[in-house]
């Protein structure tokens, strides 16, 4: 897989920088016009997380706020009582996974040549 410099188009790019802690994957640096680009990342699977994370934020806000508050109806869902717990780790979870695809989207990354 080849991979070029947006900017420049430049094939000469080196690794740089430490390794992610997402998925151990290291910068680049592009030696033509010393652009430093993000991890090379499949954007769709970054965007599949970003929507999963909206998701689970837009439900579990909601019924966590409900279970809080006392109002959330019991009555029918006996057998399939949701955990507390994991609407209230759902609340957190989601917004930083929300972030962290946003800024692993929003960062200049190198790109596939033909």
């Amino acid at each position: 897989m080849a991979l070029g410099c947006p900017r420049c188009d430049s094939q000469a790019l080196t690794p740089f920088g430490g390794r992610s802690i997402l998925d151990g994957k290291r910068k680049r640096r592009c030696e033509g016009c010393g652009a430093i680009l993000g991890p090379p990342r499949n954007r769709a699977a970054l965007g599949f997380f970003f929507v999963l994370a909206v998701a689970v934020t837009a439900l579990c806000v909601p019924t966590a706020w409900d279970i809080a508050t006392g109002q959330f109806n019991w009555n029918g869902v006996e057998e399939h009582k949701p955990s507390a717990i994991l609407v209230f780790v759902g609340c957190l979870v989601g917004p930083a996974v929300i972030a962290l695809t946003t800024m692993c989207l929003t960062r200049e990354m190198p790109r596939r040549l033909p």
